[in-house]
């Protein structure tokens, strides 16, 4: 888990999914990237149990798993 957060943008990517549902463009565009490199961070999130993501047509959102990562949260 530790791995996953180590990178500021895989951070910034989660803190901005702890409320709310959005599409990888939606994080891309959010912390500056090209959207396949924020797929990469997705999966990183995803792979570390810190995130989730799921269909919406075809559209993938991603989410935090909130209980997963208490202690980002509390961070502030």
């Amino acid at each position: 888990m530790a791995f996953a957060l180590s990178c500021r943008t895989r951070y910034d990517m989660l803190r901005a999914v702890t409320r709310t549902s959005r599409t990888v463009g939606e994080l891309a565009a959010l912390v500056g990237i090209h959207q396949a490199t924020a797929s990469l961070h997705v999966a990183r999130l995803v792979e570390a149990g810190l995130a989730d993501v799921t269909a919406d047509g075809n559209r993938r959102l991603v989410r935090a798993r909130v209980g997963a990562i208490q202690f980002v949260l509390q961070e502030g």
